[in-house]
């Protein structure tokens, strides 16, 4: 073989698998296979049935093949009751005269949580710190 015709087949097959790519053709055959099973399905015994069912059972043992620790696992835990619920969740009926008690008279209710008047000053002064500067004007001088 020549390298100008070893070139030009790696170029087909680089093409070829990019198209294959781009248009996915097992993925669309599966999408096909499991809106046929979602839908209304087809007459049991018919061409499509049988279509659908091989492409859902290959699909299924693929993901056996992929994945063997997680489908034995699946497989052992398939009857187990489902776990407990956690406790309801309770909201205190007076959580909105507590926030206005907490963030004083000056507070009003256009303020977010992040900016609430007991946070303020910790948001605006916290850079300030860091870089070694006071907060406040120093008047002493």
């Amino acid at each position: 073989m020549s390298a100008a015709l070893l070139a030009a087949a790696g170029a087909a097959l680089l093409a070829l698998g990019y198209g294959l790519g781009r248009y996915r053709p097992a993925r669309r055959t599966s999408d096909w296979a499991h809106w046929e099973a979602a839908g209304r399905r087809p007459a049991r015994h018919t061409a499509r049935w049988w279509v659908m069912y091989t492409i859902l059972s290959v699909e299924e043992l693929g993901w056996l093949l992929a994945h063997p620790v997680q489908a034995a696992h699946a497989w052992r835990h398939r009857n187990d009751p489902p776990p407990p619920r956690g406790p309801a969740l309770r909201f205190d009926p007076e959580w909105a005269a507590k926030r206005r008690a907490e963030c004083g008279p000056e507070c009003s209710e256009q303020h977010t949580y992040a900016y609430r008047c007991a946070l303020r000053p910790t948001i605006l002064t916290t850079p300030l710190t860091i870089l070694g500067v006071d907060a406040e004007p120093d008047t002493h001088r």
